[in-house]
């Protein structure tokens, strides 16, 4: 198990790894057969003051989750799109392992998904793109990607998996466990494109991606207006979800006082707005 240590130097914070009893797996750098390229917004929550332990929590788990998918061997790169002009010298200060692989955009606002695929659109054409929350990682079962299956077409909108600690210590729901039923839940949005996202695509998208029934409405645009195949093989294909603090925005989990895909009249669509458990 790993604990933090919160550290000051130069007026900034920064995490000390500290190994606890059992060490958790981690990942000997070699290279697999696809490569990802993740999009994500890293959240720096406080750069100076007096920190609270909650806030100190949640940090903690958006840092170990950028750390493991740092390590991850599936991994090309982490492209994190930057609220503010800072964020890169606090995370740079984390000294995490191989962070020669991220790389660093000032977006100077919060993520939309717009931003995120416009910028697949703009500079990974015929890469493995994944659009993931930022305390999720991938896991395991991405040797078995097939790129070919990627390039026509289709999207892989993947649901979370919990890790045993966190279903023990906080009663976290396994979304995508052995016996779990479908609920509706991506954290993760897989894809490969040819050719750039359209404009008008792009506009239909343009939403923070914490926001209630966001991932259904993606599913909708890009299955009807894209000609995206949606799956969800989140059996085969693992990304785990790493939130045990309890922090919560619950205010931004709304548009307009209601989930978002009920604003947007797409909820009722159900063919268009399910992606259920899936093979490649």
């Amino acid at each position: 198990m790993k604990k933090y240590q919160l550290c000051k130097n130069q007026n900034w914070y920064f995490f000390k790894w500290i190994l606890t009893g059992d060490i958790e797996d981690t990942y000997p750098f070699r290279q697999a057969s696809a490569q990802l390229h993740l999009i994500i917004q890293f959240p720096v929550l406080y750069t100076s003051g007096k920190v609270e332990d909650h806030v100190l929590k949640r940090q903690a788990e958006y840092i170990y989750s950028l750390q493991k998918n740092l390590q991850s061997p599936h991994v090309a790169a982490v492209h994190i799109l930057c609220e503010k002009d800072k964020d890169p010298i606090f995370i740079k200060a984390q000294n995490l392992e191989q962070d020669w692989k991220l790389d660093f955009i000032i977006l100077g606002r919060r993520m939309h998904y717009k931003d995120a695929f416009e910028f697949a659109s703009k500079h990974l054409i015929q890469k493995n793109v994944m659009v993931m929350n930022s305390d999720c990682y991938v896991h395991r079962g991405f040797e078995k990607l097939d790129e070919s299956i990627l390039s026509r077409k289709t999207m892989y909108a993947l649901t979370r998996h919990e890790s045993e600690e966190n279903i023990r210590l906080c009663d976290a729901t396994d979304l995508c466990g052995p016996k779990s039923k479908f609920q509706g839940s991506h954290d993760g949005f897989l894809f490969r494109l040819l050719t750039p996202v359209s404009p008008w695509l792009l506009d239909k998208i343009d939403y923070r991606p914490n926001i209630g029934g966001i991932e259904q409405v993606l599913i909708f645009n890009f299955r009807k207006y894209g000609g995206f195949k949606i799956k969800n093989p989140c059996k085969i294909l693992h990304i785990v979800h790493h939130h045990c603090s309890g922090v919560r925005n619950e205010t931004e989990r709304v548009f307009q006082g209601q989930r978002i895909d009920d604003y947007l009249d797409v909820a009722q669509h159900r063919k268009l707005v399910l992606a259920e458990f899936s093979g490649l």
